[in-house]
């Protein structure tokens, strides 16, 4: 086979036309307006929205890019006058420096200096679009998931991490796969450190947005009398801690009381179901309850302390679901390590672009939200394009949607955008 190629200078055509399709998605359903409303209101003279900004990034992610500057390649080969016009990678940095908060510094215990970066006006908008684009948070009670996460990086003000390395450690609460609250910590503050305001200043936040907070779960982390102190302030809602220490409370109490069987995951446990004291003293007003399990494990090293058991603790308030069902919601939690799987590797976490916690803790902000209209953007899509479904990842989405070669034509007093594929493009613009 001879391969003849030949180079058309005088066409434009464009490798990323899937793009044009997500900005209609968009202007459709008013998302643009609505991210305008959200931020703070902005100088008259500026050249771009805030809107603007935040889906140029957006696009750039959508289309590939893994680094920040990537938006610039991008705008190079989508930008059409009057239609779409994205800033470059300098007007973005602009604004997020305008809107990154101080980072706040700690001293803790030995003189252990530890950073916070707290930005509640972008986490507010962050929540806001959250709600916008899933107004069942409104309307039934969520689950809240906390965790922490490691993001390496040799930035001038990042501090070595409890693993190898220096990076962030970023606190994010997660509604299902939706990150609705973050705070930026530096590398060597454990996620034990002050979780409870973290905590608080997170819940706060989505109750001022009217969110319905039915319960939380949180890993072992969360096992502190500061932790367990806040969850008995918010009456109402159920919390379910991972706890520590599980071979004695096992070892304490299964004298007295009957075990049970239960199935954990795809294995089957055996459960103790009984009463407990919250860490720091034996208040009976926070009492809670303490469901405490192991299984047999064949592939674990014998231990002299456990032996062939995998012990597991949870404390909870919630005294109405059997031991069974607590295991099985506590155990849903593991999505949160997912959800950061896709942030860190779908929508560039692994890749902070500034020099600063500050800064970089609006970035992350920033991509947050792209990762909240992905979501949006899959429910509506995925009715036409059966390929994909809410759960694909970006690489997937980015070949089977976003990459179709795409032309602009001017006919009729007008430009027409030209598509070349068989795919049901047109019919997801029909599509309410």
């Amino acid at each position: 086979m001879k391969i003849k190629l030949v180079k058309d200078t005088k066409r434009k055509y464009i490798p990323q036309g899937g793009i044009y399709l997500i900005q209609k998605i968009f202007q459709q359903n008013n998302l643009d307006k609505f991210i305008c409303e959200c931020f703070p209101v902005r100088s008259k003279q500026s050249i771009y929205s805030d809107s603007d900004l935040v889906l140029g990034l957006c696009y750039s992610i959508y289309a590939g890019g893994t680094f920040f500057e990537d938006v610039n390649r991008l705008r190079d080969q989508i930008n059409v006058p009057g239609y779409i016009e994205l800033p470059s990678s300098d007007s973005i940095k602009y604004r997020i420096a305008q809107l990154a908060e101080s980072t706040r510094e700690i001293t803790g215990k030995k003189q252990v200096r530890h950073d916070f970066n707290i930005n509640n006006t972008l986490n507010s908008v962050l929540v806001k679009l959250a709600v916008r684009l899933n107004p069942d948070f409104k309307r039934h009670t969520q689950i809240l998931d906390y965790d922490n996460t490691i993001i390496n990086t040799l930035k001038e003000d990042s501090k070595r991490c409890y693993k190898q390395g220096y990076g962030y450690q970023p606190g994010v609460i997660f509604i299902g796969r939706e990150p609705v609250y973050i705070e930026g910590r530096n590398g060597n503050s454990p996620s034990v450190y002050l979780m409870d305001q973290t905590l608080e200043r997170g819940i706060n936040l989505l109750k001022a947005e009217e969110v319905k907070i039915g319960a939380i779960r949180i890993d072992g982390a969360g096992y502190q009398k500061d932790v367990f102190d806040l969850m008995h302030k918010y009456r109402g809602m159920r919390y379910y801690i991972r706890g520590k220490h599980a071979v004695s409370i096992w070892q304490a109490i299964s004298e007295s009381k009957a075990t049970e069987k239960v199935t954990a995951g795809e294995k089957e446990a055996e459960c103790i179901d009984s009463e407990w004291c919250t860490p720091g003293g034996i208040d009976p007003e926070n009492e809670c309850r303490v469901i405490v399990y192991r299984y047999e494990e064949d592939n674990q090293q014998l231990d002299l302390y456990e032996g062939k058991y995998c012990y597991y603790v949870i404390y909870t308030n919630d005294w109405t679901l059997s031991a069974g069902d607590i295991i099985k919601l506590y155990n849903q939690r593991g999505r949160a390590e997912q959800n950061f799987d896709r942030l860190k590797n779908d929508f560039n976490w692994s890749h902070p672009p500034f020099d600063n916690l500050a800064m970089n803790t609006a970035y992350l902000i920033f991509t947050a939200m792209g990762c909240q209209l992905y979501h949006y953007l899959l429910k509506i899509i995925s009715k036409v394009f059966h390929e994909l479904d809410p759960e694909t990842r970006i690489k997937r989405f980015i070949f089977l949607f976003v990459n179709v070669v795409a032309k602009w034509t001017f006919r009729g007093r007008r430009y027409i955008l030209n598509l070349y594929s068989d795919k049901a493009y047109d019919k997801l613009l029909s599509s309410p």
